[in-house]
């Protein structure tokens, strides 16, 4: 994908920058059109490998005396009263784009300048004279950087496969994060699935110079209610905030577009859109019997919009095995092979995205589960938290030794991250553990498979709806309550069309109140007749295609029982083998652990230069 890589020399004499940063920047190089600046010298190689869409002025920046520079892959929003505030002390913008302006906010305020920088980036500021390399990224790390220390040099880059690039990094498979990813569909913590590879975490200044590297968290969420604030002062602070948001991300001379699902998340910001830009291209993904292909349709007739809609099919579920699949650092949903081959034709009709992910986490409370909410205490909370982000692992599937040697540790550290949060109340503390820890994973995933085509904002992340959002009593933002409320303020005609999650508007008479409450008592039974077919929530039905379709199950016995498979450490070969063969007839439904397996041996195949495929 585009972004930063680089080569910083520390101690060691022993590495040709020059050449390896040449092919760390071709190896994240996908496409013909994608541009490439680099600067070299002794002590460090950069580059930026970019879309040509944010910023697409050459790079580095330099300041007047040339003594700091900058490569930066990103935006920022909203800065023409901090420029001027630049201008009047006397500095001098030239091309007037943003790396242009972070290098001179840097060059006054040193690395306090983070906070004051609403945006979403990554960006690498090198000092000539100190010798030093500072690195820092955006709250929310929503561009992700991968970084190593090795040999005496730092090595980073957008895409971990570019450090690989280095002939004498040898990759080794961390088991912690493999057990991880099966069990949390995530990787916690900075732990990719390499050892010696780090993510860079959300937040964070890391500062390299020939002696040493340092690294620093400079935000966190805070969620520090204010009671005062009545519901409806609630309610109109954050309908300006949201429109503010999405207004922000409209900037730019750019064919802007948005993903439209059947939820909230995605409808209030292309309502939000319209009313400022027009057309509007809106796409949807999915399976043809899914919820969002039924009511997304109906929301983009009522907005007006040039709607598309890209049917999720089995092949599209195969293809990423017969093609070239860098993608496959952050992928850790199989809802992510959906768009993979539509990308180049949603490029046609925009080349950027304004996305609705963080929406249902941060602002509505999605994954506020019951059994959180129920819970008394902190050891409570913590076994709430595990069974909504784990997965059932039958134990007799994992090789004996492995198993000894990794059981517990994903629950262990878990909890061990799980224990930094003090937010009150209790439901805070899940909400700032979950927001923190585990969201950033799916927003990777999304954003790198997209990004490898057209630039992505995200308005939910907007530094000051979130901190707004934070002073919002817990009870006001579960159950999406406080967004209904919004969305009927804003849009209340729009409040009218029905909704996946419910399957109906907003607000409802009797008839439909009481049908709403009979499909939940006994929707549960009437699914599980054979004879019955209800539209899908999730994007696709994964449990019928493994269990109907002849294609998908010759591909899945090709990945899960190749030679490339069975000589893992991980599983054993004959009770894959037994579980595909009950999944295939419809005995047990495990469909999340094999697509979860799936993903990981593709993952080995590709990271690990793995032959043994057969």
């Amino acid at each position: 994908m585009p972004g930063l890589a680089g080569i910083v020399r520390m101690s060691s004499r022993n590495v040709d920058i020059n050449a390896l940063l040449a092919k760390m920047s071709q190896q994240m190089k996908h496409e013909d059109w994608y541009s490439i600046d680099t600067l070299v010298d002794e002590s460090i190689g950069m580059a930026r490998i970019g879309l040509r869409i944010f910023n697409p002025e050459p790079l580095p920046m330099f300041n007047e005396d040339k003594s700091l520079c900058i490569m930066m892959d990103g935006e920022i929003y909203d800065y023409q009263g901090l420029r001027d505030d630049l201008i009047s002390k006397g500095h001098k913008l030239v091309v007037d784009n943003d790396p242009e302006f972070v290098l001179h906010f840097y060059e006054e305020y040193g690395k306090d300048f983070v906070h004051q920088l609403n945006g979403s980036y990554v960006l690498a500021i090198w000092d000539n004279k100190k010798q030093e390399l500072l690195i820092a990224n955006d709250r929310y790390g929503l561009r992700p950087l991968y970084y190593a220390r090795h040999n005496g040099y730092l090595l980073f880059a957008s895409e971990m496969k570019a450090i690989l690039r280095d002939d004498s990094f040898q990759p080794v498979v961390d088991d912690r994060a493999v057990s991880d990813f099966l069990l949390f569909r995530c990787i916690l913590g900075p732990k990719t699935f390499l050892r010696g590879i780090s993510l860079l975490p959300a937040a964070s200044i890391m500062i390299c110079s020939a002696n040493q590297i340092s690294l620093e968290n400079y935000w966190d969420f805070s969620f520090r209610e204010n009671k005062e604030h009545s519901e409806g002062y609630c309610v109109q602070q954050l309908s300006k905030l949201v429109q503010q948001a999405v207004g922000r991300r409209l900037k730019g001379n750019h064919r802007i577009g948005a993903s439209l699902t059947g939820g909230f998340d995605t409808r209030m910001i292309v309502a939000n859109m319209v009313q400022e830009c027009s057309p509007v291209h809106t796409y949807t993904q999915g399976g043809a019997d899914c919820k969002d292909a039924k009511f997304a349709p109906i929301a983009a007739k009522k907005l007006g919009t040039n709607h598309h809609f890209f049917e999720y099919e089995p092949n599209d579920f195969l293809s990423p095995a017969q093609q070239e699949t860098h993608w496959l650092a952050e992928i850790i949903d199989p809802d992510s092979f959906g768009i993979i081959n539509k990308l180049k034709e949603i490029k046609t009709f925009l080349n950027v995205e304004l996305t609705g992910i963080g929406g249902g986490e941060i602002f509505r409370g999605n994954h506020l589960t019951k059994q959180m909410e129920a819970s008394k205490n902190e050891g409570e909370l913590f076994k709430a938290v595990y069974r909504y982000l784990s997965l059932d692992i039958p134990y007799e599937l994992f090789d004996d030794h492995w198993y000894e040697e990794i059981q517990g540790v994903s629950r262990d550290y878990l909890k061990f991250l799980f224990r930094k949060y003090s937010d009150r109340p209790l439901l805070n503390k899940s909400d700032h553990f979950l927001i923190r820890e585990i969201l950033p994973s799916y927003v990777r995933s999304d954003f790198m498979i997209k990004n490898s085509q057209f630039e992505y904002r995200a308005p939910y992340f907007d530094y000051e709806l979130v901190d707004f959002i934070q002073t919002v009593p817990v009870s006001f933002r579960k159950d999406s309550h406080i967004m209904i409320k919004v969305f009927l303020k804003l849009f209340p005609d729009l409040a009218k069309v029905s909704f996946e999650a419910a399957g109906c508007p907003v607000y409802i008479n009797r008839f439909q109140a009481i049908m709403q409450k009979l499909k939940g008592k006994f929707g549960g039974i009437i699914r599980r007749l054979p004879a019955v077919h209800f539209r899908n929530y999730r994007l696709v039905d994964y449990s019928r295609w493994l269990r109907e379709n002849a294609q998908v199950q010759e591909y899945v016995k090709g990945i899960l029982l190749s030679k490339g498979a069975r000589s893992r450490p991980y599983f054993k070969p004959e009770a894959i083998q037994r579980m595909l063969e009950d999944q295939f007839a419809g005995r047990k439904d495990n469909w999340k652990l094999v697509t979860r397996l799936i993903i990981l041996e593709l993952w080995h195949r590709i990271f690990l230069n793995d032959d043994n495929k057969g």
